[in-house]
């Protein structure tokens, strides 16, 4: 099977059991006001990752703020929130 399809099909197996879990929560199935926006720390959780905010990541070297970071290792994402923040009030 070709990478893009393991993807999409870990993608929608991770969206169901994310959407059994708010169905156990609620009591019921959800309607898609109350499943999305995903919880983007909860999908992580259920793929062993970890999403943490930071106040402030760093810059690169043209001195844009760097807006997220990942260590494979630890399997750890981080978002800049700050950064964040202000971009979706630019929107």
């Amino acid at each position: 099977m070709p990478p893009a399809e393991v993807v999409e099909k870990k993608a929608h197996e991770v969206l169901r059991q994310l959407a059994r879990r708010v169905a156990e929560r609620i009591g019921r199935r959800p309607e898609a006001a109350e499943f999305y926006p995903i919880n983007l720390k909860e999908v992580a959780s259920m793929l062993g990752w970890k999403v943490e905010g930071v106040a402030m990541i760093g810059y690169d070297s043209f001195l844009r703020p760097i807006h997220g970071r990942v260590d494979f290792d630890k399997r750890m994402i981080q978002l800049d929130t700050q950064a964040m923040e202000t971009e979706g009030r630019q929107r």
